[in-house]
């Protein structure tokens, strides 16, 4: 019996999806853009371009800057994630929201807003 192909690998635009997910796009929005599971995106993303969900850890004893590099990372996430949301507005509105919440985590851990400041 033959092993059966990657449904991503074998999918037109197969380049182009490996960017978005290298790129930190989210696994759900690819699948709906492109008509694919997101099991068949995980398991392609885990197999074949060895991209992992980073693990969450333990922050306490982290640093100002070590919370404002994972800030930027989330960030551009969530940047990346907006330029494959099409006409999904839902999505693109609530990963507007994420990253403008970001900008504010930033600016009160660098002391620009106070705590209480929205």
């Amino acid at each position: 019996m033959a092993a059966s192909q990657c449904a991503v690998c074998a999918h037109a635009e197969v380049k182009t999806l490996d960017q978005q997910l290298a790129n930190g796009a989210a696994v759900t929005l690819i699948a709906r853009k492109y008509d694919l599971s997101e099991q068949a995106i995980t398991e392609h993303r885990n197999k074949h371009i060895g991209i992992q969900r980073r693990p969450r850890f333990d922050r306490y004893g982290d640093t100002p800057d070590t919370l404002i590099d994972e800030l930027t990372t989330l960030k551009a996430t969530a940047e990346a994630r907006l330029s494959v949301c099409g006409d999904d507005h839902e999505s693109a509105a609530a990963l507007i929201r994420e990253s403008r919440c970001i900008d504010e985590a930033v600016a009160k851990i660098r002391g620009f807003l106070d705590k209480g400041s929205h």
